[in-house]
């Protein structure tokens, strides 16, 4: 999961990520990167969104 938000001092940031965790998902901070970044990001850890999940 990307996370595309700055957590700063925003605890529902932070509970997310966590809760992610414990569920066993990996999670990836993108809150300092710029569109383009995430972009490189996502193509280079294969990454998919929850529709491309479901249709698998």
């Amino acid at each position: 999961m990307l996370l595309p938000f700055g957590y700063n001092m925003f605890v529902a940031f932070w509970a997310a990520h966590y809760a992610a965790e414990k569920l066993g998902v990996e999670v990836i901070p993108g809150g300092v990167l710029n569109t383009e970044a995430r972009i490189l990001k996502m193509q280079e850890l294969d990454f998919c969104d929850a529709a491309d999940m479901l249709l698998k």
